[in-house]
């Protein structure tokens, strides 16, 4: 089996969640929506056969990598934390996409040599309330995302010229026209 066909089948595997999180819970579905449109492209590129050129199989390596992921720690919580309630899944949704934003900025920091100790300390406690909070389903406060963005723009630059992954697919998709 090679990575498309392995693709396809993970896609089968996780059509429900998938399909749960585009019908009920947009605020999590936008980490995926733009990466499965460009995945999906590629592997209908490739079962007609068409050669794939070095850019769309980097895309494909990036886009599956994050999808799997993601999907993995998502499928955690909703199924292990929440139990499968899609109510809990809702109602948490903001601050789940939080979490994944500033775990893809951490790889990010660290892919570029930027990820001090300090950083990562200020980081990985974020994202230890956010999983507190998550786990216990606790009532985070309203503006507790701000609170978040400020201690992580003590800690970032602007020349940092940081995207998260699915906006970088967004770019993508558009690059390919696929609307």
């Amino acid at each position: 089996m090679n990575i498309y066909d392995d693709y396809i089948k993970y896609i089968e595997e996780n059509n429900y969640l998938l399909n749960l999180l585009e019908n009920n819970v947009p605020t999590i579905y936008v980490l995926f929506e733009d990466v499965l449109a460009v995945l999906n492209y590629i592997v209908e590129e490739y079962q007609k056969g068409s050669q794939l050129d070095d850019d769309l199989k980097d895309f494909f390596d990036a886009g599956y990598g994050y999808l799997t992921s993601v999907m993995t720690d998502l499928k955690m919580i909703f199924e292990d934390y929440f139990k499968s309630d899609v109510i809990l899944l809702t109602k948490y949704g903001n601050l789940i996409t939080y979490f994944f934003y500033i775990e893809d900025l951490k790889c990010h920091l660290d892919a570029e040599e930027l990820l001090t100790k300090s950083k990562q300390k200020i980081i990985d406690d974020i994202q230890q309330e956010i999983e507190t909070i998550l786990v216990n389903k606790l009532e985070p406060s309203e503006d507790l995302t701000d609170k978040y963005e400020m201690k992580i723009s003590k800690i970032t630059s602007s020349k940092d010229n940081y995207h998260p992954i699915y906006t970088i697919f967004a770019l993508i998709r558009e690059e390919l026209n696929l609307f």
